[in-house]
């Protein structure tokens, strides 16, 4: 083959590969961020599904109660553990009112709902093998602590539900109003806080209860006088009455949800 033959080859070659170049950028280059989006949709749909996977349960090891048991403490801290993330995260809802939270507040309480489920069913199994009376205590416990739990997060849903209903109907909390929610959210938060720290720890348990009747009793108090100075303010008419009424309704959730702490106490230290 003479050289110009050879050069008019490799012009063919280079022309050929910058069509096909071209071609690309034309067909396919607008398609890469599509797929690229949307790959990332598919595996955050995967990561959330594998969210409502139990982590630490395996019903083949039933016929070992000890190693079961272990099994279902471990996922009971869990959802203790997410338990107070759904609080945090309704907090923020209800500071910053960015509606993009709602998504996630949902998963929370979906995941609790089923772990609450599972946990339970998981527990009942256990309840039916031979075990001790030791171990047929703690399974007890562990199913007290787990439906305080999922009660907590349903307050959390009802505070957040009303939180959007405030954002919907453009309601707006006056300044003291909001400064009074967010020193009982506080108070509950941290209560919230302590007593999960405290599940499965083996600390003093006596201090945790008179703490624990402490914290409880000073969230009723606070939650008391807030309820009936509002309602003086409904009468005087310096507070609106569709916004005062969602207010109490907060108070509410927030003093139940000091009420499931103190219960989680009560089962922490045996008492339940």
């Amino acid at each position: 083959m003479s050289e110009l033959q050879i050069g008019h080859e490799l012009t063919y070659g280079v022309v050929l590969c910058a069509l096909g170049l071209f071609l690309f950028g034309i067909f396919f280059l607008p398609l890469v961020g599509f797929l690229k989006k949307n790959s990332m949709r598919i595996i955050r749909r995967i990561d959330d599904d594998s969210k409502f996977q139990l982590k630490s349960i395996d019903h083949r090891i039933l016929n070992t109660p000890l190693i079961a048991l272990g099994q279902a403490r471990a996922e009971t801290r869990r959802m203790a553990s997410l338990s107070l993330q759904c609080l945090d995260e309704t907090l923020l809802f209800l500071t910053d009112f960015d509606k993009r939270r709602v998504s996630n507040l949902k998963n929370m309480e979906e995941l609790l709902d089923r772990l609450q489920k599972e946990i339970m069913v998981f527990l009942v199994a256990l309840s039916l093998k031979s075990i001790s009376e030791e171990t047929s205590r703690e399974i007890t416990s562990l199913m007290h602590l787990v439906n305080y739990l999922e009660r907590i997060g349903d307050q959390c849903e009802h505070l957040w539900r009303l939180e959007v209903r405030k954002l919907d109907q453009k309601i707006y909390f006056s300044q003291m109003a909001t400064g009074e929610i967010n020193e009982l959210s506080a108070r509950t938060r941290h209560f919230l806080f302590y007593v999960v720290d405290k599940i499965g720890g083996a600390g003093d348990k006596r201090q945790l209860q008179l703490q624990s009747m402490k914290m409880d009793a000073e969230i009723a108090a606070l939650e008391s006088d807030l309820r009936h100075n509002h309602i003086n303010r409904l009468h005087t008419g310096e507070c609106a009455v569709l916004p005062g009424l969602i207010f109490i309704d907060m108070l509410y959730d927030f003093k139940l949800i000091g009420d499931y702490t103190f219960n989680l106490s009560e089962v922490i230290v045996g008492k339940k």
